[in-house]
């Protein structure tokens, strides 16, 4: 069982694991996807579109989080009973969620101009990555004897990825790949350094963007608080007619404030800088290589960052934030 193969490593090995695990759940995803891209490199919008995502709303249940804008991405489950949520809501997800039909090749499926939108389960490329049903009681069997790698009573989002794509990875090979490959990207090396410029330019979206979902969240509030009857403490309604008719207004409003600005502003330097460095990276490999594209040494990262950028500009169109939208 996993425990046992834990219980073999030694000590560095098991230090370098607990790291990995021990950090935000984007960076467990990068740090396994660099160690198996040949493998499922192809599989990494499945990672980050439903697991990454279904992980983070378990774990928002987990710490009583309820508005985005006050989220910080944890690094584990805390128990079986976290995980078991995680994975029935996982299965859940994947038959009732959509996105774009891939062929055999990974390539988008496209009739005219638009793409073919299928729900996950329905994709076959994606078909090393769907979570297998099964009853709670069997479920927790095997998150505890094939999943919970380190035998700590928590589950990682390491650990299910691992687990879920076991026919190609194992931890002991993780550990091996891993270390392999932190000393191929040093701190310095010119693309450790473009991937951190276009990592910082999106951590400032995100610090825009919860700014905007602060704003949108307090308007809201004094709007379902008047629906809702809410009162003081003295019995009269907590907000009234007109001040849920502002605050109302105030929410429509933000489209075209200041706020709004600023992550207009913020998102149009990441594009530019997530871009920038994605094209610096790839000439510096194709320059290693005399012409033809050498493999890069975070892959992952690079996707993790440019797939980043394009979620956060299509979440900045649902709040009405018009023009950011990259294509393809």
């Amino acid at each position: 069982m996993a425990a046992r193969e834990y219980a073999s490593l030694e000590d560095a090995e098991k230090s370098f694991f607990n790291e990995v695990q021990g950090a935000a759940f984007s960076k467990q995803a990068v740090a396994f996807l660099d160690a198996y891209w040949d493998e499922v490199g192809g599989q990494a919008p499945f990672i980050f579109e439903i697991a990454w995502e279904v992980i983070k709303e378990i774990d928002m249940q987990q710490n009583n989080i309820i508005y985005l804008h006050k989220y910080e991405e944890s690094s584990d489950l805390k128990d079986f009973d976290w995980a078991l949520l995680f994975f029935e809501k996982l299965c859940t997800a994947v038959e009732k969620r959509e996105t774009e039909d891939r062929d055999s090749e990974g390539n988008i499926v496209m009739v005219g101009d638009k793409p073919v939108m299928k729900k996950w389960c329905e994709i076959d490329y994606f078909s090393m990555s769907m979570p297998t049903m099964m009853t709670a009681v069997t479920r927790r069997t095997e998150i505890r004897d094939k999943v919970d790698f380190n035998n700590d009573g928590t589950i990682s989002f390491l650990e299910y990825l691992i687990y879920t794509y076991k026919t190609v990875s194992n931890a002991s090979d993780f550990i091996l790949r891993g270390r392999d490959g932190r000393n191929g990207v040093k701190a310095n090396s010119p693309e450790a350094q473009q991937l951190a410029i276009a990592q910082a330019a999106l951590d400032e979206v995100k610090r825009k963007i919860a700014a905007y979902q602060a704003a949108m969240a307090k308007h809201q509030a004094i709007i379902d608080s008047h629906e809702a009857g809410e009162l003081d403490e003295n019995g009269n309604l907590k907000y009234g007619k007109a001040r849920a008719r502002r605050a109302l207004f105030e929410l429509k409003q933000l489209q075209g404030s200041s706020i709004a600005d600023d992550l207009k502003k913020a998102l149009i330097e990441a594009e530019f800088k997530v871009k920038q460095a994605m094209k610096k990276i790839r000439e510096g490999l194709a320059k290693k290589s005399g012409g033809d594209q050498a493999k890069a040494k975070s892959p992952g990262g690079m996707f993790w960052v440019e797939a980043t950028l394009h979620a956060e500009q299509k979440r900045a169109a649902g709040y009405g934030i018009k023009g950011l939208v990259a294509k393809g």
